[in-house]
């Protein structure tokens, strides 16, 4: 791994789209040199802030809690995590309406959606939020940077037309490029 001044340094050749998200990605690579206990702490406590708007606003997850008495509160799914069912596609197929927030994080909105090829059954939708797109884009630069690529090569991503955005207010066809 190298030091935080070398991926602070490398991390300013990138120059992101929106302006506003420079100062998160700065965030970022300091967090990738965080004290792992400080880290640690950070994770439990966002996976508990987490799991309190899920039960809170989740109904599959409300009703999941609510039937598992083992289960006990927030606290005790956090020092049981592997007691929790796991979320299976049957319950994406099943459940669909039920997984859904009954509201959204201040500042979120859905702005999307991805669904499964349905070659194991019926076809499976995940609604996106537009966190959704920026954690994407986030992570993906992340990776570039991670890979030693330099912002000013060349990079091509495949994609289905519905995954990419909007020229001039109409989806591209097949085959057209973002160029």
């Amino acid at each position: 791994m190298t030091s935080l001044v070398e991926q602070l340094e490398r991390q300013r050749l990138w120059k992101l789209k929106a302006d506003q998200f420079q100062e998160r990605v700065s965030d970022l690579v300091q967090l990738e040199f965080e004290d792992p206990a400080i880290k640690a702490q950070r994770h439990h406590d966002r996976l508990k802030n987490f799991l309190t708007y899920t039960f809170n606003r989740v109904p599959h997850y409300r009703r999941l809690l609510d039937e598992h008495d083992e289960l006990g509160g927030v606290d005790a799914v956090l020092a049981n995590l592997h007691l929790f069912p796991e979320l299976t596609k049957a319950d994406l197929r099943d459940h669909a309406a039920h997984l859904r927030a009954t509201t959204l994080p201040d500042g979120h909105r859905i702005t999307g959606a991805t669904q499964s090829s349905g070659t194991t059954g019926k076809p499976s939708q995940v609604l996106q939020t537009q966190m959704d797109g920026i954690t994407f884009a986030l992570n993906k630069q992340r990776e570039c940077r991670w890979f030693d690529m330099h912002p000013s090569g060349k990079f091509a991503v495949i994609r289905l037309p519905r995954q990419i955005g909007r020229v001039k207010g109409r989806a591209i066809a097949v085959g057209e490029t973002l160029r």
